[in-house]
């Protein structure tokens, strides 16, 4: 168009415009009309997942990771009297950090069910842009509970793994606040993971929040895979024996 445009000025000095107008107008009909020339699928953004499914599953793994900024004044351990004491009294590192640990995600866990609950009641039929489903009946949301096991285990001894890294509420804080911004990032839970180059994405496949948010993608999509699950589990074990064995040091130190 653009070429016919310039060779009729080049040789008419009053060619009629509307007629390039017109074969625009036409050409741009086409385009926009293509779903009637032929049958169009969206296999979404990242993961299967339509954009606003997608950023729904990294909002759930980025809201549990702020979560647990509130609860640093009940985790972050400014004085090791009280762990000393306990040790001296048979409660050794395991025992006290499975204790505060599993404390803190059955809170966690019981939050998000009732902020999921609360969700969905409120979308209602507008479910589909989130769920690709008309509606979400109880065993769905029953399923979505469940999948959520996993991935709250998975970040919640990561979390507790940091607070147990910091001797400060200021200094545990921050560590949580950046902590979340940089993994989240690179876990794909701002922008879909397929922008991101491939080294990037290999990265994500290794991190808690990456394996998280692929694992309640593929929920979402009806593609679970198992590779997911346990890596969350290799995932939560791996932080959950960290935080006993920094335990153990810093009743050691004191």
């Amino acid at each position: 168009i653009y070429a016919l445009q310039n060779s009729l000025e080049e040789h008419y000095a009053d060619y009629p415009g509307e007629w390039i107008d017109g074969l625009t107008f036409e050409y741009f009909s086409l385009i926009l009309n293509r779903s009637c020339v032929f049958d169009t699928e969206v296999i979404g953004v990242s993961d299967n997942l339509t954009f606003s499914g997608y950023m729904f599953c990294g909002l759930i793994v980025l809201l549990l990771m702020l979560c647990g900024i509130p609860c640093c004044s009940l985790l972050i351990k400014t004085d090791m009297a009280l762990p000393k004491l306990l040790n001296a009294n048979r409660q050794n590192a395991l025992i006290q950090v499975s204790g505060e640990y599993f404390a803190y995600f059955l809170m966690m866990f019981l939050n998000f069910t009732v902020i999921l609950g609360i969700t969905v009641a409120t979308v209602g039929s507008n479910a589909s842009l989130i769920f690709g489903a008309s509606e979400i009946n109880g065993t769905r949301f029953f399923f979505l509970i469940l999948h959520l096991i996993p991935v709250i285990l998975a970040i919640t001894a990561l979390q507790f793994l940091l607070y147990e890294l910091s001797s400060g509420i200021a200094g545990g804080v921050l560590l949580q606040f950046l902590a979340t911004l940089g993994l989240a990032y690179v876990s794909g839970c701002f922008y879909p993971i397929n922008f991101f180059p491939e080294s990037i994405q290999f990265i994500s496949r290794f991190i808690p929040l990456g394996l998280a948010r692929s694992y309640l993608s593929g929920f979402l999509s009806e593609t679970f895979g198992i590779g997911d699950f346990i890596g969350l589990l290799i995932s939560f074990a791996l932080l959950f024996s960290a935080s006993v064995l920094v335990r153990r040091e810093r009743i050691i130190r004191a």
